[in-house]
């Protein structure tokens, strides 16, 4: 076989080519396993394939000799699309920098243009796992790839696809990790699948960006800029582990922590003239605004549930309303304790309408149970609860957030856990009474011509109540959760600072397993990964 420049020389064209653009072509040409090309050797034959395509693979070879790689890839493409009447991808071929992937959707994904979804960002811990994705490009072009954060989870293993049939590898870049090649494909649907990431051995989350640029316009533009949470989470129980309890006075045995979760449950007691007045299910209100595409920047929109001041009729009244209390579960070795968290959900906070400092959509409080085994029996040792950050004299403390009490304080004649809910602002209690949040605003907020005092929350306890023992909904961890999820969700359930004057505390909070409790902010999920440590500065 007569080498493609032998040809060349035979048929006196000028030597001015482009070298490297010609040995792309010869190699695709008489080397490659795609089937179609290896269909098109065995019917022709090497030599009669090379005199046949010999004219446009000389026309696009005398291509100027240039570091522009679109301007090869595009060369490039023309000569095999002679041959095939259609554009290849081959990871075989030599690129000197871009990889040409390919033309058309490659998943049946449905994202409009400009779109993107992540297929998992969950894992246990230590696991490995993959993750694609898919993302609807809007222009033909030239891309390049690069995450930021995330160093964790990638290992020597690590490597990339692009569409399924082109592989990468993960070099260093400035702020993350970059793609070691650029890439060229045609405006639609594409995947870029991450395999073997490796969730790292502590639990939490790690926030990351995914960030595809589009290289070959004079100046260099982002197509695609996602924002995403990566967590990592302790191993699931067994649902039929076996637990023996003193609850309520009597020793008992319960099978599965969704039994153990609803064996502590509180009974929650509202103040009169509250409208959300019992915890709420969410399922149905993520399945309708909820995003489970993977980014952690989305935001529900929640103004439905807004008050109508002199027209609400409290939740606990409305037909086909459901409540809902979430629990998750943990061991600690360590400590010889089981602790239970309890989520409680309110659509709405609406402190600042009975003198408090906040109104915003979405509030999530709750409540942690520890239990410590005695003599092989798990007892309730102590019990925190989420409450609201202090400000005042202009600084706050991690002693903030919350309060705890041993379970021995908390004795009723019931043995059961009463707690108080704050009116409009829901910190839960464990008196009936009202608390003053002092703070330092810039703003009168409740108009009484000072900044101070403007945080009273009462929580007598004189309206409805609801013993959450009859529903509890456990959550298993996030490594059992499928994506879609409401806890998977690291977006905001809601809007901010909707009552005006912006107000301390003004922000709605993402979902437990992402959301912060301090100011400054702790780590996310913190409350959700490791309950010990969120409450231990507790007062």
């Amino acid at each position: 076989l007569l080498s493609l420049a032998e040809i060349r020389a035979n048929m006196g064209i000028e030597t001015n080519v482009n070298e490297r653009l010609q040995t792309r072509i010869e190699y695709a040409m008489l080397n490659s396993q795609d089937p179609r090309l290896i269909s098109i050797r065995d019917t022709l034959g090497i030599t009669e394939l090379a005199s046949n395509v010999v004219d446009k693979i000389m026309e696009v070879a005398q291509t100027e000799v240039t570091t522009d790689v679109v301007v090869e890839g595009i060369a490039f493409l023309d000569a095999v699309e002679f041959v095939i009447d259609d554009s290849i991808v081959l990871s075989e071929i030599p690129t000197e920098g871009v990889v040409i992937i390919g033309f058309g959707d490659t998943c049946d994904t449905n994202l409009t243009p400009g779109e993107s979804r992540l297929s998992d960002w969950t894992a246990t811990v230590g696991k490995t796992f993959n993750t694609t994705l898919a993302v609807s490009l809007e222009h033909d072009g030239e891309y390049s790839f690069s995450f930021r954060g995330m160093r964790d989870w990638i290992t020597d293993q690590t490597d990339v696809l692009i569409d399924g049939n082109s592989q990468f590898q993960l070099v260093n870049g400035f702020q993350g990790k970059n793609l070691n090649k650029k890439f060229q494909v045609q405006a639609g649907i594409h995947t870029i699948e991450l395999r073997n990431l490796r969730a790292p051995n502590e639990a939490g989350v790690t926030n990351g960006e995914f960030i595809l640029m589009k290289t070959d316009d004079l100046v260099p533009t982002i197509a695609l800029e996602m924002e995403t949470g990566f967590v990592a989470d302790h191993k699931e129980i067994s649902p039929i582990k076996q637990f023996t309890i003193l609850s309520e006075g009597q020793v008992e045995t319960v099978i599965g922590p969704e039994a153990l979760s609803k064996a502590f449950a509180p009974i929650l007691h509202f103040n009169n003239g509250e409208i959300y007045d019992v915890p709420m299910a969410v399922n149905a209100i993520f399945a309708q605004m909820g995003d489970d595409s993977g980014s952690n920047t989305g935001k529900m929109d929640l103004s439905m549930y807004k008050r109508n001041i002199g027209q609400d009729i409290p939740f606990s009244q409305r037909e086909n309303f459901q409540p809902a209390v979430y629990s998750s579960f943990l061991e600690s070795d360590a400590d010889g304790e089981i602790a239970i968290n309890y989520y409680f959900f309110y659509p709405r906070s609406n402190w600042s309408e009975y003198g408090g400092q906040n109104t915003h959509e979405g509030d999530w409080e709750g409540c942690t149970v520890f239990l410590k085994e005695v003599n092989g029996v798990y007892e309730p040792a102590r019990v925190a609860v989420a409450q609201h950050v202090e400000i005042a004299d202009g600084h706050t403390s991690k002693t903030d957030g919350g309060d705890k009490k041993d379970w021995s304080e908390l004795a009723s004649p019931d043995n059961k856990l009463h707690l108080y809910v704050g009116l409009g602002g829901h910190a839960t209690y464990f008196e009936s009474g009202e608390t003053n949040w002092p703070d330092v605003n810039p703003l009168d907020t409740n108009g009484d011509g000072d900044n101070y005092n403007d945080g009273l929350e009462k929580h007598y306890g004189d309206g409805t109540y609801i013993d959450t023992s009859d529903f509890v909904n456990y959550v298993p961890r996030a490594g059992e959760l499928a994506t879609d999820h409401w806890m998977a969700y690291g977006g905001i359930w809601g809007g901010s600072n909707t009552g005006g004057a912006l107000g301390l505390g003004d922000t709605a909070p993402s979902s437990p397993m992402f959301s912060s409790y301090a100011i400054p902010k702790d780590e996310a999920g913190l409350w959700w990964y490791d309950p010990w440590q969120w409450s231990d500065d507790f007062r």
